[in-house]
């Protein structure tokens, strides 16, 4: 309503200021039956303009041009005389209500066109660079949320990941912990296994290695006592004699 009401007043405006200059515009126009006519030909074979206006003589060419000659210097001068007197026609106050008009209608029709045609279309292009932003910065929500989930799914897995692979260290330190054990203790007991062999085998040597001794010690034993006081004794005695020999130095290191 209110740019309407602007345009009917800048319309009543400019029609209230060029109406008197547009009415002096006409009083000015020269009468059509002073200057022109019907053209005819007379009987004299000459063509003539007969006058509007009734009861006027024919003008003939001669006339007409001569009337229009002297009409164009009056007009040339007085446009001259016109010019050094104003200047500028813009500057000239006899043409300020016409150029009023003429400023007030451009001005209206500029306005009409940029009011209804401009100016929507600035609105539109404004209205969808506000929804396609608008558009935008909801997907870099949506975006964002997503990023963010992804983000904690992948924390969460690298965690399950991390606690998974802590338990799993744990449970293999442990079997080997239970292999090693398992092992030193089949060693441990093959290595008592063997050297309770070897001991054994030892002492079945050394209880070998001593009877023999024994046997030769009492062999020896015999020979002498045979020598040095002509007694043949038997292996029993020998092997007494000498086992209690045994017996006394071993109680003398004990002791």
């Amino acid at each position: 309503m209110t740019c309407k009401a602007a345009l009917i007043t800048a319309f009543v405006l400019a029609f209230w200021a060029g109406a008197p200059a547009l009415a002096q515009d006409g009083a000015a126009a020269p009468a059509p039956g002073a200057t022109t006519g019907l053209p005819f030909v007379n009987n004299a074979n000459q063509p003539v303009l007969q006058p509007l206006t009734p009861g006027a003589a024919p003008i003939t060419p001669a006339q007409d041009s001569g009337e229009a000659v002297e009409a164009g210097h009056n007009a040339e001068h007085g446009a001259d005389a016109h010019g050094k007197q104003s200047g500028l026609p813009q500057f000239d106050t006899a043409t300020f209500p016409r150029q009023w008009f003429w400023l007030f209608l451009t001005f209206a029709l500029l306005y009409v066109v940029f009011a209804n045609r401009t100016l929507p279309r600035i609105g539109q292009a404004l209205e969808a660079r506000g929804d396609r932003i608008a558009a935008d910065l909801k997907q870099a929500e949506i975006l964002k949320a997503e990023v963010a989930s992804v983000k904690a799914e992948y924390e969460a897995a690298i965690a399950t990941a991390r606690a998974d692979a802590q338990k799993s260290i744990a449970n293999l330190q442990i079997e080997m912990k239970r292999t090693a054990e398992a092992e030193d203790a089949a060693y441990k007991s093959k290595t008592e296994a063997a050297v309770s062999a070897l001991e054994s085998k030892i002492a079945a040597n050394r209880e070998r290695v001593v009877s023999e001794l024994n046997a030769m010690a009492a062999g020896v034993a015999q020979d002498i006592t045979a020598r040095i006081a002509g007694v043949k004794t038997d292996d029993a005695a020998a092997r007494t004699a000498i086992d209690n020999a045994h017996g006394m130095t071993a109680g003398a290191k004990a002791a």
